[in-house]
């Protein structure tokens, strides 16, 4: 240990001291969550579709749950309507192609309503951003799994 030291000068420990500075100003800066502050919030109704879950799964997922990001844990909305349909893909036959429904595979439409900073190209609920066709990893208490945003509107009251 006494030769590392010996062989390296001010120079050195003074290069040293500054990638550490920079390395956790950078790590406290990622992991900062802003405080945001809202003049007004608007209140929206957002389409997101669960695709190819099991049975299982499906039953799981009620009216009156709260839906959040699972990253940083705001809450996005609260489911207020829940649509199960069998999951249906293309499939090609000896001579024709179908659209066949999948076994033991299905499909949800889930109708959340929440509050979040709407602008022209979606709305931001917590730090994260939502518009028609994007992709985001959610959770509730019973389930964690990938949806897309099929529709979002801003609620009329």
């Amino acid at each position: 240990m006494k030769k590392i030291i010996s062989k390296m000068n001010s120079v050195d420990f003074i290069i040293i001291a500054f990638i550490i500075i920079f390395l956790v100003g950078g790590f406290m800066r990622m992991n900062r969550v802003d405080e945001m502050t809202v003049d007004k919030s608007d209140d929206f109704e957002m389409v997101m579709l669960f695709e190819e879950v099991s049975i299982g799964f499906a039953e799981n997922v009620k009216k009156g749950d709260l839906i959040k990001d699972s990253v940083r844990g705001f809450v996005i909305g609260e489911v207020i309507n829940v649509s199960v349909e069998q999951h249906r893909e293309m499939i090609s036959t000896d001579e024709n192609i179908e659209y066949a429904a999948i076994p033991n595979e299905y499909d949800l439409t889930v109708k959340l309503k929440g509050q979040g900073l709407f602008d022209g190209d979606g709305v931001l609920v917590g730090t994260r951003r939502y518009f028609i066709g994007s992709e985001s990893r959610i959770k509730s208490d019973l389930y964690v799994t990938n949806v897309e945003v099929i529709d979002l509107n801003k609620s009329e009251e």
